[in-house]
């Protein structure tokens, strides 16, 4: 993201279908990889080690490092690996491809960023600190929980 001082879009996508690729494979990739199941995307994950949670989703796998060239194709990328550098690097081609990238331990690097989410019989409440504060995303979600359920 080029400007922090800018407040983030919120944005509801119909993920149906679309291409997308995580790249690691420890809880991170696969809490990643899970939600984007969870709304339908077709899900690629590339890591050294992936764990076996990822290889129970219904997600091509491939158990190896990151190429160059691995973001081609991919409508939203998320670099979940516990190396900077290569986080960096993913990011970089990601954008260069035309793909929204989350590095998931860098928001600035980020071109979106994931909310907390509550869904709530038909509705949705993503609560966002713009990358800044994960805990006080995640607080005010389970706030907002607490009213909805009384």
């Amino acid at each position: 993201m080029k400007n922090r001082s800018l407040p983030l879009l919120p944005l509801f996508a119909d993920m149906r279908g679309t291409a997308a690729l995580v790249v690691g494979g420890g809880a991170v990739a696969l809490r990643k990889a899970a939600t984007l199941v969870d709304h339908g995307a077709a899900v690629t994950v590339i890591g050294v080690r992936v764990s076996d949670g990822i290889k129970r989703l219904p997600v091509i796998v491939y158990e190896r490092p990151y190429r160059r060239g691995d973001t081609r194709g991919y409508r939203f990328v998320y670099a979940a690996t516990d190396d900077t550098a290569v986080n960096a690097r993913i990011a970089r081609e990601s954008k260069a491809c035309g793909a929204f990238v989350n590095v998931c331990d860098d928001p600035l690097l980020s071109d979106f960023v994931s909310p907390a989410v509550l869904r709530h019989g038909i509705c949705t409440v993503a609560v966002s600190s713009n990358g800044r504060n994960v805990r006080a995303s995640i607080a005010l979600r389970h706030k907002i929980q607490k009213a909805l359920s009384r």
